[in-house]
């Protein structure tokens, strides 16, 4: 049976990552913090778990095995505008990931696969977006993409060095398995709660977490060493997103357009809004530009040279939603789908 070390296991890829990992035979080992409050993710997994954080090396010198397997999907995700996260943002991102590297280039292991994020890459290099060859944190917007382009470009400066490593790069992930309540999440069940009334036109690139989870495990076995693949699923506008969620529960959609002037216009009032009441922000600065960029990732070289396969993102909306309705019912308010869901009318998933 092979081993592997998984950092971030309690995450929304790490957690059906590691039961993609037990499935094809593995015996995982997962670091976790002491304080994560999401260990019910995988605490009931055929797994060794241990505690501690990325940003102490001694940690990882101690689990990190001679020629082992290392899965690293640590990190942190912001989207606000506030500096309050500034900090711990880079020290978990970038000087995390700089000590996954170092340790596993002294450890001399067998394969390093770093999960990093297409926010990486510049949306004006092309048409067509394909795998970043340059990592240049000063051409890149938001302090979380920033700290995965200075990670990311820190792993293939290792790899120069020897490091034996691949690094995937996913777009906007959602599917089930969404015990944190990812943003995106958070953003199927607001639509579902009818709380969310406003639109813009904007679009993402989404894939589906069983699709990325399968793709990190084929980069284990068939990624070149040195070399990086795009996890990105399908293009998907906000009206659509909106659409799939109300198909699914089963109930019209009816949302107004807002002008995406007026959008930016009231992102920072509303941002502070929500942070003045202690609600993790989704409508901000940097949400508006991540939906009015080009997100046109192209996933050819994944799908050519790992054999990487991505459902319709329709398929991945829907499947989340249902799982949060059997899983986390109490976030849905709507008195239409509560009553629903008391119904049993939704399939289960």
């Amino acid at each position: 049976m092979k081993e592997c070390f998984v950092t971030g296991a309690t995450g929304h890829i790490g957690n059906v990552l590691v039961r993609d990992l037990i499935k094809q035979g593995f015996k995982v080992t997962a670091l976790v913090l002491e304080s994560d409050k999401y260990i019910s993710a995988i605490k009931d997994l055929d797994i060794n778990i241990v505690y501690g954080d990325i940003c102490d090396k001694e940690v990882l010198r101690k689990h990190i095995k001679e020629n082992g397997v290392v899965f690293h999907l640590a990190g942190l995700i912001e989207i606000g505008s506030g500096k309050g996260m500034k900090k711990r943002l880079y020290d978990v991102n970038y000087v995390g990931t700089k000590n996954v590297a170092d340790v596993c280039l002294e450890k001399k292991v067998e394969k390093l696969v770093y999960t990093s994020s297409v926010h990486i890459i510049n949306p004006e290099s092309g048409d067509v977006l394909v795998e970043p060859t340059v990592f240049d944190e000063t051409k890149i917007v938001g302090d979380y993409a920033k700290s995965k382009t200075m990670s990311a470009g820190y792993v293939f400066e290792k790899i120069k060095e020897g490091l034996n490593a691949v690094v995937v790069y996913p777009s906007g992930v959602i599917g089930p398995n969404d015990f944190n309540i990812s943003q995106l999440g958070q953003l199927l069940i607001q639509i579902a709660n009818k709380t969310i009334k406003l639109l813009v036109k904007g679009k993402y690139n989404l894939v589906d977490v069983r699709d990325v989870s399968e793709a990190i495990v084929k980069a284990y076995y068939k990624g070149k060493v040195g070399e990086g693949y795009i996890l990105g699923g399908h293009e998907v506008t906000i009206p659509e997103i909106f659409d799939y969620v109300c198909e699914t529960v089963k109930r019209e959609a009816k949302p107004k357009i807002v002008p995406m002037w007026i959008a930016k216009l009231f992102a920072l009032p509303s941002e502070l809004y929500d942070k003045m009441l202690r609600r993790r922000p989704l409508y901000t600065r940097y949400s508006l530009y991540t939906v009015t960029s080009n997100c046109n990732f192209s996933n050819e070289k994944a799908k050519s040279e790992l054999g990487a396969t991505f459902r319709p993102a329709k398929e991945s909306i829907s499947d989340a939603v249902k799982w949060f309705i059997k899983n986390k019912p109490e976030q849905f308010t709507d008195k239409d789908v509560v009553l629903k869901i008391k119904q049993g009318v939704f399939v289960r998933t």
